[in-house]
């Protein structure tokens, strides 16, 4: 498909429509939907996996129904999206909703740029929207929120491993048995802007 085709430091038009598949990225590329473009990854892992690629900008786009990468400690990572550690992953104006995994039911990552996107009604064990990696770093607008989310045992919102840092965005109605709306572990730092609701 037009994913796989296209050249390292590409594009990918997306036209509107439902797809019903796990996109998975090997090479730096920027994926812009057209219209409403709906990826349903119908639980056959992250809707969206990056594998080998350092520079990820995705826009426009609604992930939903991902389930999270298996691993070798039996811990599925990024319902939504999974970005390795090393890739740096920008959503621009997506909507990222209906995910599930153990660790980041939205988005687990280790670089993550938020821009009028909403992370929504994902569940997690830890890290119900968004799970950012140890000594990785997180940024959102003001146009961008962590809302309605599910982390069972942490994060309701936002779970940041120890040293990790996120700054901006709006958290609410988020739930958890330990940080509604957002778990920090040893080391790790949060700033919400003031004039913003959110749940700490």
């Amino acid at each position: 498909d037009a994913i796989d085709a296209a050249p390292a430091g590409g594009a990918v038009a997306v036209c509107a429509g439902t797809y019903a598949e796990a996109v998975q990225i090997e090479r730096d590329l920027t994926i812009t939907g057209l219209g409403t473009v709906v990826v349903d990854g119908s639980g056959l892992g992250p809707t969206v996996q990056v594998t080998g690629a350092n520079l990820v900008p995705l826009a426009g786009l609604a992930l939903t129904g991902g389930v999270g990468l298996e691993s070798g400690d039996d811990k599925r990572r990024g319902g939504g999206v999974y970005a390795p550690p090393g890739a740096s992953l920008t959503l621009d104006g997506c909507d990222v909703f209906g995910n599930t995994a153990d660790w980041g039911g939205g988005v687990y990552a280790e670089s993550l740029d938020l821009r009028a996107t909403t992370i929504r009604d994902n569940v997690a064990e830890a890290g119900g929207g968004v799970f950012i990696v140890a000594a990785g770093s997180g940024t959102a607008d003001v146009d961008s929120a962590c809302e309605a989310n599910t982390g069972a045992s942490g994060g309701g919102g936002l779970y940041l491993d120890g040293g990790a840092s996120w700054s901006g965005g709006y958290l609410r109605r988020n739930e958890s048995a330990y940080g509604g709306g957002a778990s920090l572990a040893a080391g790790a730092s949060h700033a919400v802007d003031p004039e913003l609701e959110g749940e700490l």
